[in-house]
C-alpha cells in the first residue's frame, strides 16, 4: 500500500478486534496500526508459541493476520494432537460485529484453502459464516477492503446482533 491510498485523518480510522478462543476462553485483541509513513506495521511482536502466549488486550497489527495465522495454526495443532480436529474462534470487532472462524479439514486432512470468495467487503458475510483458519489472511483482506470502504470503520447496526454458528 503506497501513501496515495490514505487521506488525511487516515491514521484516526484505526480498527480493533477481539478474537477469543472458543476452547480456553483466550481472549486477543488486534488492531490496525500505522508508522510514521501510514504503513501498516510490518510486525508487532513475535508469533512462535500458541494462543496461550497471548494474554487478553494484546494488540496484533491487523494487516498482519497471516503472521497471526501460525499462532493459530500451532495451536490447532497442539489440539489435533489431543484429538481435537476441529479449532473454533470468535471474531469480535469494535463496533459489536461477531464473526465466528473454525479449522475446517478436507478429506486428505488439509487445512482448506478456499471456503468462498473474499473480495467485498465484511458485509458479503453472512450470518454465522464459517472462515477456514487457514485462509484467515483472505479475511484480513476483506476486513481492509471494508475499512477503506467505510473509513469510520461503522458497518451498520445490524452487525452487532449477528449470530453465530452453533459449536
Amino acid at each position: 500500500m503506497s501513501d496515495d491510498d490514505y487521506e488525511e485523518g487516515d491514521e484516526e480510522r484505526d480498527i480493533h478486534a477481539r478474537i477469543r478462543d472458543v476452547d480456553t476462553d483466550k481472549e486477543i485483541h488486534i488492531s490496525t496500526i500505522r508508522d510514521d509513513d501510514y504503513e501498516r506495521f510490518v510486525d508487532c511482536r513475535m508469533y512462535n508459541a500458541s494462543l496461550k502466549e497471548y494474554g487478553a488486550g494484546v494488540t496484533i497489527p491487523l494487516m498482519e493476520l497471516h503472521d497471526f495465522l501460525e499462532v493459530v495454526e500451532d495451536a490447532a495443532r497442539q489440539r489435533e494432537r489431543r484429538g481435537q480436529i476441529e479449532h473454533h474462534f470468535r471474531v469480535y470487532m469494535s463496533d459489536g460485529m461477531e464473526i465466528h472462524v473454525s479449522t475446517i479439514r478436507d478429506d486428505d486432512c488439509e487445512r482448506c484453502v478456499v471456503l468462498r470468495e473474499y473480495n467485498v467487503s465484511l458485509k458479503e458475510y453472512g450470518e454465522g459464516v464459517t472462515i477456514p483458519v487457514g485462509v484467515l489472511n483472505d479475511f484480513r483482506d476483506g476486513v481492509t477492503d471494508a475499512w477503506h470502504a467505510n473509513g469510520s470503520g461503522n458497518w451498520g447496526p445490524t452487525w452487532g446482533q449477528r449470530g453465530l454458528m452453533s459449536e
